[in-house]
């Protein structure tokens, strides 16, 4: 197995911290090249319960400023970025999956025997 780039949180930490001082724009792909890293390789810090909440608050930052950047001349980029990188769905969509996830339930239900 390969070592990790940064063994220690205050590590990670720092160098995340330094990504969103030094960017004005904020991008998961932007935060994974700063920390010479692949957005793959950030993902596996995230599931790593050492830098797990170090890593989900990066994340987060970023999801903060794409929802902001709706209203703005980013728009297209920052739906597109809540979309893939932060599971965003729009209405209909969720409510077309609950549709459909109550009637596969629905039948099924009508197969059991009474």
């Amino acid at each position: 197995m390969r070592k990790k780039k940064y063994q220690t949180r205050k590590a990670l930490q720092d160098a995340i911290n330094e990504y969103f001082k030094t960017n004005d724009i904020h991008i998961v792909s932007g935060l994974a090249n700063h920390l010479r890293m692949t957005t793959q390789a950030l993902r596996d810090y995230g599931r790593d319960e050492n830098f797990s909440d170090i890593v989900s608050e990066a994340k987060q930052r970023v999801e903060m400023f794409a929802e902001k950047n709706l209203y703005g001349k980013y728009s297209k980029g920052a739906y597109f970025t809540l979309r893939c990188h932060f599971k965003w769905r729009d209405n209909d969509e969720q409510s077309s999956a609950t549709n459909d996830m109550a009637k596969a339930l629905l039948e099924l239900a009508n197969k059991l025997p009474d």
